[in-house]
């Protein structure tokens, strides 16, 4: 079907239906008389473990500001208490949020909250389910000391207590050597509160708790042999002997003394104890230090890594991550330190294995099943940097998640948009990168109304489960608000339809409605995003 370039002027939204009727699937009366769409205290609390907000924003690279949120306080000290701790743990232990912080919040919160001493007991048992790292750990103890404002219960002490007795000994070395200290708490700190025991036979365990009470291991301890790795390499004579001791005792780069960090001799035995992301992460020190080179060293055994399909899926990269440490890794020095002094000489095997992944990774993105409508913004501003990402540009942010999705989703279709709207642009399954990004640079220095490809689907009446609008959001054109189209289309096409906004600069403002369940504002781009993005229209 051939469709119809949508002037500026378009058409205005139909005849709106009076609020006293229903004007779309899943409204309901509300006191006043009026049909609205309603998000209960779950739903946003919902939002608050995934997106770390109780409205349906989330903002790349915005940390988790402490701060009392009222749906958890309420709930807390209400028949629901249960029901919310089971959330927490649910959305914690699934995968579902991209960040830990704001579970862990959570749980700390319902427990400062809660007034019945059942619901704090059962909280206080899920500790090690939502805290399942040494660094979830001392993020929960520092909630909940600043949300109790004084010292730890009988409550606290025993799931501290129960969060080093559960772990085999082994497992918990491991996190005890990894993460000695995180958020200004120790090992020692919580060990000495909780004062963890087993049973007597036990001794790798007791030895284990007396080699953080003191600081070393006691003579003839018994304790496994990540902690014997670590205490050697703190005395260890050169690259070579840290050499041997990674290699004899599987230690991690967090676990040797800084100063050995420089040798390219110790990152090369390091290589096969780092995960895939983080190996992506460290390219440009990999680089710098000499590990990656134009002829031997490690270089072809990374790029074997980077290429690998099933180590790919394995570590649930998304294409996006990988098209940003690409971007990153060839400008060649440190785009968030200006002033540093780490710069390196981007390889180009290094350049092509990480373009390769880009396109294997398609297949770590989770199909949703959804009818997706891409509008690419194509106005001149989107030549812009991308908030976050300073080695992207917004117009390569956009065409690439548009490719993605494309790649993934069976019914999806682009369309280029300023003041008018395109569809004539081609983004499609089986597409590189540069023609996607060639195929949407239609730049007409006109301004951008992101309701349009809302209106233009609304007058072809095509059928749509998912708007995807990627601008840097300074919309000013269009005979109405994007929230309005919104409205008109679920109201004249009877779908229900969500809508994701992925604003590219750091602006404040919104073109989606906060108060709407089944629309996402999303401000710039961090690793979080794609996953943010996808349990949204998933869920």
């Amino acid at each position: 079907m051939a469709y119809e370039v949508l002037k500026r002027v378009g058409k205005a939204p139909a005849k709106n239906t009076p609020q006293t009727k229903k004007a779309a699937p899943g409204q309901k009366r509300n006191d006043a008389g009026g049909f609205t769409f309603t998000v209960d205290k779950m739903e946003r609390i919902k939002r608050f473990l995934i997106l770390g907000s109780e409205s349906s924003f989330y903002r790349a690279g915005e940390s988790l500001t402490l701060k009392r949120v009222k749906d958890i306080e309420d709930v807390a000290q209400s028949k629901g208490a249960f029901e919310l701790i089971d959330l927490i743990v649910a959305v914690s232990t699934e995968g579902r949020a991209p960040k830990q912080d704001p579970g862990v919040f959570a749980l700390a919160l319902t427990i400062a909250s809660a007034t019945d001493d059942a619901v704090k007991t059962y909280a206080y048992s899920k500790v090690s389910e939502v805290c399942r790292t040494a660094t979830t750990l001392f993020m929960f103890a520092g909630f909940l000391r600043q949300l109790q404002g004084s010292g730890f219960g009988m409550g606290a002490r025993k799931a501290f207590k129960r969060w080093y007795e559960d772990r085999p000994v082994e497992s918990l070395a491991f996190q005890i050597v990894k993460y000695p200290e995180r958020e200004g708490w120790t090992h020692k700190d919580l060990i000495s509160l909780a004062r963890p025991t087993k049973s007597k036979t036990d001794e790798a365990f007791s030895d284990v708790m007396n080699y953080v009470l003191k600081g070393e291991p006691t003579e003839g301890a018994h304790v496994p042999s990540v902690i014997t790795g670590k205490e050697l390499a703190k005395r260890a004579t050169g690259d070579r002997e840290i050499v041997s001791l990674v290699t004899k005792y599987g230690l991690s780069w967090e676990m040797l003394p800084s100063e050995s960090l420089n040798s390219a001799k110790v990152w090369e035995a390091l290589l096969g104890n780092i995960p895939l992301g983080a190996l992506i992460r460290q390219l440009p020190r990999l680089t710098r230090i000499g590990v990656i080179r134009e002829l031997g060293g490690s270089t072809q055994a990374i790029v074997d890594r980077l290429t690998d399909q099933e180590a790919l899926r394995k570590a649930r990269i998304h294409p996006m991550n990988l098209l940003i440490a690409a971007k990153t890794y060839a400008v060649g020095r440190s785009l968030q330190n200006f002033r540093s002094s780490d710069t390196w000489t981007p390889n180009p095997r290094i350049l092509s294995a990480l373009d390769k992944a880009f396109y294997l990774s398609f297949g770590n993105v989770k199909p949703t099943g959804k009818r997706f409508l891409n509008g690419v913004d194509t106005s001149g501003s989107m030549s812009s940097r991308i908030a976050g990402q300073p080695a992207l540009s917004a117009a390569e942010a956009a065409a690439a998640l548009a490719l993605v999705t494309a790649n993934v989703e069976d019914e999806v279709f682009t369309v280029g948009f300023d003041t008018d709207v395109y569809p004539t642009v081609d983004i499609r399954r089986g597409m590189d990168l540069p023609t996607a990004l060639r195929n949407s640079a239609l730049r007409t220095g006109r301004g951008t109304d992101t309701a349009g490809p809302i209106r233009w689907a609304r007058l072809h009446k095509i059928e749509v489960d998912v708007f995807q609008l990627m601008t840097d959001n300074e919309t000013w054109a269009g005979p109405a608000h994007t929230h309005q189209e919104l409205a008109a289309y679920r109201r004249e096409m009877g779908i229900n339809a969500k809508l994701v906004v992925l604003a590219t600069n750091a602006s404040r403002s919104s073109v989606a409605d906060p108060k709407d369940p089944l629309s996402l504002d999303v401000v710039g781009f961090d690793a979080s995003v794609p996953q943010v993005i996808s349990t949204f229209v998933a869920d």
